[in-house]
């Protein structure tokens, strides 16, 4: 559910790709049964959760580009177009509240189909699961490996 690491695009994206898979199983499984959901309700989850997903993926990688052009700005020794800064800027904002957004939109949709306390549940769910792969990154990064400052999305 989160965007690849840079550096890992190459040989390992397969591994990683199948490890997202399994993890992104698990969850969904872990969910259906801890929020007591039927089969019907178990897929318009998976359903929303894909979709939103993707979406976030997407303000992912648009924010990394800002913020590449924010770098790219800030070079020391280089003078910064101060037009450039104010646009992109604003595009780190805009993306940012998009980002918020999604995660709104996202728990709007599951109104249909789960009941204030399934959603509470299901939010601290993904809360464990994100601080758990939070914490697996920053070992990862700590042994040599890994992107610093990836935001997974679960």
């Amino acid at each position: 559910m989160a965007p690849p690491l840079t550096g890992q695009e190459g040989q390992d994206r397969p591994n990683r790709q199948q490890l997202m898979r399994q993890i992104e199983q698990r969850f969904m499984a872990r969910a259906t049964e801890e929020l007591g959901l039927d089969a019907g309700q178990a897929e318009r989850l998976r359903s929303t959760v894909t979709h939103f997903a993707i979406e976030r993926r997407l303000l992912e990688q648009r924010e990394r580009d800002v913020k590449r052009g924010l770098t790219g700005q800030l070079r020391p020794g280089v003078a910064a177009d101060q037009d450039s800064l104010v646009v992109l800027l604003d595009a780190l904002t805009e993306t940012r509240m998009s980002y918020i957004q999604s995660f709104k939109d996202e728990l709007t949709e599951m109104t249909e189909y789960l009941d204030p306390v399934q959603r509470a549940q299901y939010v601290m769910l993904r809360e464990r699961l994100l601080q758990q792969i939070r914490r697996a990154q920053a070992a990862r990064q700590r042994q040599g490996g890994g992107a610093p400052g990836q935001q997974p999305d679960i």
